[in-house]
């Protein structure tokens, strides 16, 4: 199974309406150029260590820190899920996600209503992308419950699951508000 959170998984339902009937899907559409790419294929458990699958985010330039890149997801897409719901909640700040194998890391911010990516690799800046706010996060929750309910059929959990699932909760919260 291969996931990959995007805008063209809300393709055919209208996020937003705005003035002489566009949708933010239409307005946005060509702004889009970020989506993180998940392997749930890949995902591999053990009794008492962390679950590891490909996770990698992907832009028009780039795919960071490479394609195929294999981390402890579940780790990691909490960081993501608690960095959106911190910028959302103030778009001042900048948040760094990091990898958890080798020097890399995604910065992560708001501007312009817009989720703004910079891909950092041993602090030099690799590349960067942006996405809509709404598609993004719905997809990343809706990736991140995929992942979670595989763990699960495998019976493997952790306090890094309960930490994921906890920051999805909050961003459904957050997103019911956009």
């Amino acid at each position: 199974l291969y996931l990959r959170v995007s805008l063209q998984q809300f393709a055919n339902r209208q996020i937003a309406h705005f003035p002489g009937g566009s949708s933010i899907r239409q307005r946005y559409a060509w702004r889009m150029s970020a989506e993180i790419s998940l392997t749930v294929a890949s995902l591999e458990v053990r009794q008492h260590g962390p679950a590891i699958a490909g996770i990698w985010l992907i832009t028009k330039d780039v795919a960071f820190p490479a394609a195929g890149w294999s981390d402890f997801v579940v780790v990691v897409l909490g960081w993501w899920a608690g960095a959106i719901l911190k910028t959302m909640r103030n778009n001042r700040v900048r948040v760094r996600i990091p990898f958890m194998d080798g020097p890399h890391a995604v910065d992560v911010a708001i501007l312009s209503g817009m989720l703004q990516f910079t891909m950092i690799s041993r602090d030099r800046e690799i590349g960067r992308g942006e996405a809509v706010p709404g598609p993004f996060i719905a997809a990343l929750i809706s990736q991140s419950r995929t992942l979670l309910d595989a763990c699960k059929s495998r019976n493997w959990w952790s306090q890094d699951a309960d930490t994921l699932e906890s920051g999805l909760a909050d961003l459904t919260r957050e997103i019911a508000r956009l």
